[in-house]
């Protein structure tokens, strides 16, 4: 006899504004960074049996650990996310693909048409829409290390998602915009600059 998975729903309102009318978000300082960090503590209290993940600090792979595990372009990693709004059948666990840093982590994202840097990185993952906010990790893999020998690397939280990125393609009528499977990804300290002024709340 086959078990049925009942998935319930439940509409919450979210308030916008806490109490003291300060926002229940918080964006990034700097506004060339599309990070945007939304206070949950509402949800949490009003639903007793939610379930939740967190990240911690010692997770996120900064300029040191990057330099530290020669984590570069090429280095494959995964995307844990809600592509185009799929999940997992009747269950709400996203999806995971893999993909590879198609950008060195050590030089900004440079744009000629329009002379901006970006403190984003690109990856070559198959980023499509709905995967901004998706986390970036390191693939946990077996290198060869001339000074350490054998080293298992951690699954590092690299980049958060900001966007996909699309190329204009030349058609004898026009252009026409092609998708490139390439992201936009912000490094994982922007998390901590958008997260920590809420902490002061």
């Amino acid at each position: 006899m086959k078990s049925s998975v009942e998935i319930m729903g439940k509409d919450l309102q979210y308030p916008v504004k806490h109490d003291s009318e300060q926002p229940a978000w918080h964006g990034h300082p700097d506004a060339d960074v599309d990070v945007l960090a939304i206070d949950a503590t509402y949800l949490v209290h009003q639903v007793a049996e939610l379930s939740f993940m967190h990240a911690v600090y010692s997770a996120f792979a900064n300029a040191e650990v990057m330099k530290r595990r020669r984590i570069t372009f090429g280095d494959e990693i995964v995307v844990v996310s809600y592509p185009l709004g799929l999940k997992q059948g009747l269950t709400n666990y996203p999806l995971v693909r893999q993909g590879m840093l198609a950008t060195s982590p050590e030089r900004n994202l440079y744009n000629e048409s329009t002379g901006q840097t970006l403190r984003g990185f690109l990856i070559d993952g198959a980023t499509v829409p709905g995967s901004s906010g998706s986390p970036v990790l390191l693939k946990p893999t077996v290198k060869i290390d001339p000074e350490e020998g054998l080293t298992e690397t951690t699954s590092w939280l690299l980049y958060i998602v900001a966007e996909t990125r699309y190329s204009p393609t030349r058609t004898p009528t026009g252009h026409v915009t092609s998708y490139t499977g390439l992201g936009l990804a912000f490094h994982a300290d922007t998390i901590k600059e958008t997260i920590e002024p809420m902490l002061s709340w």
